[in-house]
């Protein structure tokens, strides 16, 4: 579902935003949501094959650090991103801002990493 609605994203995406500049920047935006969707997912498939190691691993190293080996808990987050990119894309490009510069629409993580929005 999830490549369903990137790639209508990106054929709806010409179509709506005709300024270059601000469809330069979607397009970065959409192309970070996708990355971080599919590290998390990648993140999950180790932490399912991996899962007993990285527990043991998670243990002897103690917190803080093992907090960085909990794959699961990062997909949950990289997930959550990149379909938070994807749905405000998709919102942003049905309303009748399409083709503006989209300004504050999007709020943190984006907003924190594209700020010239």
């Amino acid at each position: 579902m999830v490549g369903i609605i990137a790639n209508r994203t990106r054929r709806l995406l010409p179509v709506r935003v005709k300024d270059p500049v601000v469809r330069r920047k979607l397009l970065r935006i959409a192309r970070f949501g996708g990355a971080s969707f599919l590290f998390g997912f990648i993140l999950w498939n180790i932490d399912r094959r991996a899962c007993g190691p990285l527990t043991t691993a998670k243990r002897a190293i103690g917190l803080p650090w093992g907090f960085f080996l909990e794959l699961h808990g990062w997909w949950h987050c990289l997930t959550g991103i990149g379909a938070y990119i994807f749905i405000v894309l998709a919102d942003y490009l049905a309303s009748d801002r399409a083709g503006k510069d989209p300004g504050d629409v999007f709020g943190w993580p984006v907003s924190s990493l594209f700020v010239e929005l």
